[in-house]
């Protein structure tokens, strides 16, 4: 029984909402938490690998949207997975040090 494009169009647009909404909130609550971090980086790859099998269905400017927020999506979890969650208040202590040569 062939599959109706409105289903999966209608079902790629879903998962799109569902996980723009999802990276946004990683983003925001996961910084310095690398396991929601990767767990999210998980979610983004397995949303390509479907879209990627039903990308001949979308129009040019489908496509060129997607292929920009997942790139963003990618930066932006890059970018909280290093961002500490607790940055220090202070500017960091220098230790001014010298080394001396013997022998």
């Amino acid at each position: 029984m062939p599959v109706d494009v409105s289903v999966i169009l209608s079902q790629l647009a879903t998962s799109w909402g569902l996980l723009t909404h999802s990276v946004n909130q990683v983003v925001q609550a996961g910084r310095g938490n690398p396991h929601q971090v990767h767990l999210q980086t998980n979610e983004v790859a397995h949303f390509e690998n479907v879209y990627q099998l039903h990308r001949n269905l979308l129009d040019t400017s489908s496509h060129s949207n997607i292929d920009v927020g997942l790139h963003n999506i990618r930066h932006l979890l890059c970018k909280a997975a290093l961002t500490s969650s607790d940055p220090p208040k202070q500017p960091p202590i220098l230790v001014q040090g010298s080394l001396q040569h013997t022998g």
